[in-house]
């Protein structure tokens, strides 16, 4: 995003929700990154209700940019409403300044296929009319941490001839390793190559099968539970999951597995030390099972 308002609206307004006015990972807040990269915040709209019609009314001769920003790690219910982003690419056609959208995880596919809610994936996005959309290259696209814009030619070209963009460029290593991972989307096997969505996509009986060899012959249970995706994608979405539980001292459990020389980190839940085995690889079961059975005994 900083190079991208650098590079597009350097000096000049950029329109954004007050409800959108985040603050991210690491305390790095939406307003600091409007502020360094040379643009100045205009804000619309109040908290939890913004229309197309207030950024209508806002643009003028000082507009550079209409910026939405994802609000990520939390999410505002009740009386709400919140403009398009068919609506705001209406708004910035009609005043002539770029639509640009901070999607902010990486949404390529749409999660509805793994029991969690359907947003706008980066190309529906695109499609819709934004000019440019901002996103990480790990949580969602499951690669090393980096970021990404995308959008129309004019706009990636002005950010590649930025000063800035020598500042910030990633090695050759990265750009290898984020293609990779963005070809398993093209080719279809991002449930099977990319750790995150083969972890979704387990199916509830193969996790119940895992778990039942695990506890085989101890005094371990097996419970139902819910996984979170995390890295702030989905706040207040869990997904089905199985776990292995632990009955005893459950806080001497964890210290237990922590320290074994693989360490082992699961959840304490109503006083019991549980393991989510669809944030486990089954390679590793085999392993799980016995450092537990230390554990048990």
């Amino acid at each position: 995003m900083l190079l991208l308002l650098a590079s597009v609206s350097p000096g000049r307004e950029v329109l954004v929700s007050r409800g959108e006015l985040v603050e991210i990972g690491g305390s790095f807040r939406v307003p600091d990154i409007i502020q360094q990269g040379g643009a100045k915040l205009r804000e619309v709209g109040t908290t939890n209700r913004t229309r197309a019609s207030d950024f209508l009314e806002a643009a003028g001769r000082r507009t550079g940019a209409i910026l939405s920003v994802h609000q990520s790690n939390f999410q505002i219910v009740g009386f709400t409403e919140a403009a398009s982003v068919a609506e705001l690419a209406d708004v910035a056609r009609r005043k002539r300044i770029p639509l640009l959208i901070d999607e902010g995880s990486g949404r390529v596919v749409d999660l509805a296929a793994y029991g969690l809610k359907s947003e706008p994936t980066i190309a529906e996005l695109l499609s819709s009319g934004a000019d440019a959309v901002t996103c990480s290259t790990d949580k969602l696209i499951g690669s090393l941490q980096g970021g990404l814009i995308l959008g129309k030619r004019e706009i990636i070209e002005k950010c590649a001839r930025h000063p800035l963009m020598r500042a910030l460029r990633a090695g050759k290593e990265s750009y290898a390793l984020l293609g990779r991972t963005l070809l398993s989307f093209l080719e279809g096997k991002h449930e099977r190559e990319i750790p995150l969505y083969r972890m979704m996509a387990t199916p509830l009986e193969d996790l119940r099968g895992r778990a039942n060899a695990i506890v085989a012959g101890s005094s371990m249970s097996i419970v139902e539970s819910r996984s979170a995706v995390g890295g702030g994608t989905t706040p207040s979405e869990t997904i089905a999951s199985i776990s292995v539980s632990i009955e005893g001292d459950a806080s001497s459990h964890a210290r237990l597995l922590r320290t074994r020389e693989r360490p082992i980190i699961g959840r304490i839940i109503d006083e019991h030390f549980t393991l989510d085995l669809r944030a486990i690889d089954p390679g590793d079961d085999a392993y799980v099972r016995q450092s537990l059975g230390v554990a048990v005994r």
